[in-house]
């Protein structure tokens, strides 16, 4: 069955399938990374370094595939009927592979961002302690915002 389309629609399908293709790799990853993880606050990123990183793997992968079909497509001849279920669950294996380094990725990003803020809060709740040393020693009364500070809402993994 031929669809019989313009020459001039063929050619734009053939300019737009690959950044659809990203847009939608993208926009996958993106809503994965964002519901999967059981966290308390949830922060939507449009695209984050896993995703962007996991998202190239698997472009990587798409073109690699094309590749390997279109210049060595003998695994039919070779593996019969079962070439085609072999390709799709190579090409599953692959997809999860590049999901799970994207997840790696931004956890990583997320645990050392966490630090980072943990250090910060110790740091300025030393130096709010030194003010208020040094407000006692003057007379003064320290000011309550100082000795209010909290940690960030963050789960313990």
């Amino acid at each position: 069955m031929k669809l019989r389309l313009q020459p001039f629609v063929v050619a734009i399908w053939k300019i737009l399938q690959w950044p659809a293709s990203v847009f939608f790799v993208l926009m996958s990853y993106s809503l994965i990374y964002f519901f999967g993880p059981d966290l308390h606050e949830r922060r939507w990123f449009w695209i984050s370094r896993g995703s962007a990183f996991g998202a190239l793997v698997w472009l990587v992968a798409a073109v690699g595939f094309r590749v390997y079909l279109h210049f060595f497509d003998s695994y039919s001849a070779l593996y019969g009927s079962l070439g085609a279920a072999m390709v799709l669950l190579a090409w599953l294996y692959v997809t999860g592979l590049a999901f799970l380094i994207g997840a790696e990725i931004n956890a990583e990003i997320e645990r050392v961002t966490a630090t980072l803020q943990l250090f910060r809060v110790q740091a300025e709740s030393r130096s709010a302690e030194s003010k208020n040393d040094s407000f006692v020693k003057k007379g003064q009364v320290p000011s309550s915002s100082l000795l209010e500070r909290k940690m960030p809402n963050h789960r313990e993994s």
